[in-house]
């Protein structure tokens, strides 16, 4: 009965009903709710965007408490007749509006007060909806402004309207006399829009709701026709994204409510700025001339669907529907326009340094030619090459490049597309085809040579070579591709950091390949150095630099710091999928994984190598795919499977023996560590007699470990004299030290056995470097056993034991011969404490962790990034020695990081859902 009579009373005052079924907008209601207090209220928005639905339902609602009226005007209606005639049927007295001399019909002054008064006598408040009348007329808005000022707090009016009325809204603010709801508070949240589309018979899931809801922003009308287009669409999922665009409906509604009804200078106006991302003063004058300027300023008041930029106060955006639409329109009515346009915007980019929405304009007139030159005078060739599809705009507009377009510049960025695929052979082809055509001016046909394209194409090619050549080459390649860069530099003054950087990567792969880390290293610090450049570094670039910086690190036995590196790299390529060239990520975790390998954290070490492995971008890189091989083979020996571990590091130093000695040689000491490791020296020896360079520092050191357990002392000096002549890294001299130690100890030499295993013990020690002492055959664990002094002082050498840190400004830890290793701290269960000491804001994030906060909770908490939080969880669990995060807070507590929790039982459970 209560509906019947809503219905009955709102028919009488003239309250439109309204659709059936429709949304009933809760929040928005909520908010209406204040024009039942203030003298005017503004629903102002583009067509479609629900206003008059929404109103209608507050309207019914009011209109049984208080007096409500509503006028519906059509097209060349009047406002003061039908006005007057609706506070009338209020019980206004009111009198008969005049006709003007413009022929409108008016009303005079001293008929406007006789109004306020009556409005001011009516013993309740009365509400007047106006919907659809435009209130453009200064005269209009003056008496009705009049009206509103007079009538004693009476009567409260609500415009309901695609175009913001003259009057002073300011002053209506200023006093709280104001109610506003515009198209951003129109726009339908995901959870309206999934009733919404649920009411017309289409069910998706929340994903596919939010992706429509985003294309459309929320539009009202956007969704009804996009459920028109699913509701029979046996592949909702699919084409949810899309559907508001699916059909003709949409755009003709588009053009015959908003872009057709607008004044012939704004319609234009709208079209030409449609080729833009964002509309700036700027480039709405370059594209429109100055007297634009002031259409654009008055933009978000027109009602077309154009929203303000975040953070670039006076700046414009289309949603991407109505952009579309704008654009399809220009180009259908205005070809050439449309063309001229966008090569306008193009070049005003361009000279503004916004080099990816050049690109977009130059692609969207397939102005081919130009979009290639673009590319690698933009520094995109780096950035295609490490970030793949990732690079957007840059990627979309290098795969689109046609295989017709026969500049130099052209057939390099498809080399490059093809490179960053992973398909190497068409990547040469193209190279050549780029070579033929910046031969020397010979009346060929051919175009002059350009340094900037040959240090481009130099730089590719070493990529290339990276990937499929032997080291040597490589190496070659990379030096060719240096001096013709420094050539680049000197004549052109070509200055491309990410060019650069990926040159740096490029020397460094192939130093690492040759086992010459001193000048990997060095490579790798020069590139990273480039990110001081005010053009920068392209993240991929620079991702792909610190991961194999870590390598190098792990390979030279700086154990923390190759963690601390590898983590900068994962921190930073957090997201983005590695490349067929850059795999900065998979080279971080293999860096990872050789540090676990080497504290004897096999499961950890194998974790890591197997995320390294299912990259795609490993496969045909000879470094990291061969020092992934190695870390899972030390760790299926850990695990037990020795024959598995032994297969693996024979077929990869088969496969590597032509191309890349070095590594190949890094597999067959890792077979003669493994045999070591089971107490089978003779398996060490053998696997020691296909090393090609015996006299290399880590062969050097392996093979006089293994002689000393074969009692061969007299070659175990000859092996020890090589390395004493070469420089070493840390785990050939705490390799060699052991193989001192245990010769001396077979000498019966106590004393000098002693000595040589404190110092590899103090070496080994601030790197938390176990696996020498962990693996190192039955003399290396006599000699650990001599003296029951070592174990116990050195309780690092367990699991999870503390590594002692440095003293600072040393390269080795404290003076071996006159002060002792401090003892580990040790936690509440008798337990060593974590390996490193956790930082204060690692703590922190620790303390957030115990109380169930996810990661973007903790980041907004703490005011730092997701990625910097995922950096810490991942810096805590390490350290920590765990897996989870529930393991980590339980584990803080047996340590006393974090305060007991009696409810700890329960929270740890928890945590492992949350977790």
């Amino acid at each position: 009965m209560g509906t019947t009579r809503s219905l009955l009373t709102a028919a009488r005052f003239g309250i439109p009903e309204g659709p059936r079924p429709h949304v009933r907008r809760r929040r928005l209601l909520a908010d209406l709710a204040a024009a039942e207090r203030t003298r005017l209220t503004l629903v102002s928005a583009p067509a479609g965007t629900g206003k008059t639905t929404l109103v209608a339902d507050w309207a019914r609602r009011l209109v049984l408490r208080a007096p409500t009226g509503w006028v519906t005007f059509e097209e060349d209606t009047a406002l003061w007749p039908d006005l007057l005639s609706c506070l009338g049927r209020l019980g206004v007295a009111v009198p008969e509006p005049r006709s003007g001399a413009s022929g409108a019909d008016t009303i005079s002054r001293s008929q406007l007060t006789t109004v306020a008064e009556g409005v001011a006598a009516s013993p309740q408040r009365l509400t007047v909806v106006l919907d659809g009348y435009e209130l453009v007329r200064p005269d209009e808005a003056r008496d009705l402004h009049f009206l509103l000022e007079h009538s004693m707090g009476r009567l409260g009016l609500v415009l309901v309207t695609r175009v913001d009325p003259v009057l002073p809204l300011y002053r209506y603010r200023l006093d709280d006399g104001l109610t506003e709801l515009r198209v951003a508070d129109l726009a339908f949240t995901d959870q309206e829009a999934a009733e919404l589309l649920h009411d017309a018979g289409v069910r998706l899931e929340p994903e596919s709701v939010q992706a429509v809801n985003a294309r459309v922003r929320g539009w009202a009308a956007g969704l009804r026709f996009a459920a028109r287009a699913l509701v029979d669409d046996a592949q909702r999922g699919r084409a949810a994204a899309t559907a508001v665009t699916a059909g003709a409906d949409v755009n003709e509604y588009l053009l015959g409510e908003v872009l057709d009804v607008q004044r012939p200078e704004v319609r234009r106006f709208l079209l030409e700025t449609s080729v833009a991302d964002v509309l700036s003063p700027a480039l709405v004058t370059a594209l429109c001339g100055p007297e634009a300027r002031h259409l654009l300023t008055g933009l978000g008041h027109l009602n077309t669907f154009a929203e303000p930029v975040p953070g670039q106060p006076g700046c414009f955006r289309y949603y991407p529907f109505f952009k579309e639409l704008l654009q399809a329109q220009l180009a259908y009515e205005e070809p050439r326009r449309w063309t001229e346009l966008h090569s306008t915007a193009a070049t005003w980019c361009r000279h503004e340094g916004l080099q990816d929405r050049a690109l977009t304009h130059l692609a969207a007139i397939q102005a081919w030619p130009e979009v290639a030159e673009l590319l690698l005078a933009s520094d995109q060739v780096s950035v295609l090459l490490s970030e793949g599809a990732a690079a957007s705009p840059a990627w979309g507009a290098a795969t689109r490049l046609p295989d017709d377009v026969a500049t130099p510049a052209a057939a390099l960025v498809r080399a490059t597309v093809a490179l960053a695929r992973g398909d190497a052979h068409e990547c040469s082809q193209e190279l050549a085809r780029a070579r033929t055509r910046t031969g020397a001016a010979d009346g060929t046909g051919t175009e002059q040579p350009s340094p900037s394209v040959d240090a481009a194409l130099a730089v590719v090619d070493a990529a290339r070579a990276t990937m499929v050549d032997p080291a040597e080459k490589a190496g070659r390649l990379a030096a060719v591709a240096d001096e013709v860069t420094r050539h680049a530099q000197r004549t052109a003054g070509l200055r491309h950091p990410g060019q650069l950087g990926l040159l740096r990567r490029c020397q460094g792969v192939s130093a690492t390949r040759r086992g010459d880390l001193r000048a990997a290293r060095s490579h790798f610090e020069d590139g990273l150095a480039l990110a001081a450049d005010p053009a920068g570094l392209p993240s991929g670039v620079r991702a792909d630099l610190l991961g194999h910086l870590a390598v190098v690190d792990a390979l030279e036995g700086h154990l923390a710091q190759a963690s601390r590196t590898a983590e900068e790299s994962l921190a930073l390529a957090d997201g983005k999928r590695s490349t067929a060239v850059c795999h900065g990520e998979a080279a971080a975790h293999i860096a990872l994984g050789a540090v676990a390998l080497d504290r004897c954290h096999p499961k950890q070490a194998r974790h890591h190598a197997a995320v390294a492995t299912a990259s795609p971008a490993l496969c045909g890189h000879p470094l990291c795919q061969a020092l992934s091989d190695l870390v899972l083979a030390g760790a299926e020996r850990a695990g037990g499977d020795l024959p598995s571990a032994l297969t693996r590091l024979g077929a990869g130093a088969e496969r590597l023996s032509s191309g890349d000695p070095w590594l190949a040689d890094r597999m067959r000491l890792e077979a003669a560590r493994l045999g070591l490791a089971v107490g089978r020296p003779q398996l060490a020896l053998s696997a020691l007699e296909g090393v090609r360079h015996p006299d290399e520092p880590q062969a050097a050191a392996v093979a006089a470990v293994v002689l000393a357990e074969r009692g061969q002392l007299t070659a175990v000096d000859d092996r020890l004299g090589h390395l004493h002549r070469r420089p070493s890294c840390l785990q050939s001299e705490v390799l060699a030290l052991l193989a001192e130690g245990s010769r001396a100890l077979q000498h019966h030499e106590t004393a000098r056995a002693r000595a040589a295993l404190d110092r590899s013990l103090r070496l080994a020690a601030p790197e938390g470097l176990r696996r020498p002492f962990r693996e190192g055959g039955p003399m290396v664990q006599r000699l650990l056993t001599s003296d029951p002094s070592f174990l116990r002082d050195h309780q690092w050498l367990s699991s999870r034991g503390t590594v002692p840190q440095r003293v600072p400004g040393t390269s080795t830890p404290s003076n071996p011969s006159s002060a002792p290793l401090p003892l580990p701290r040790i936690s509440r269960d008798g337990q060593p404490a974590p390996v490193e000491e956790l930082t204060a804001k690692e703590l922190e994030v620790l303390g957030h962790l115990a109380q169930l906060l996810n990661t973007e909770e903790i980041a907004a908490t703490m005011f730092i990034s997701v990625n910097t939080v995922r950096t810490h969880v991942r810096n805590i669990l390490r350290k920590l020695d765990v897996n989870r995060r529930n393991a980590a807070v339980r584990r803080a507590r047996e340590l006393g990081l974090l305060a007991e929790d009696p409810t700890a039982a329960t929270v740890d459970g928890a945590a492992a859902d949350h977790g």
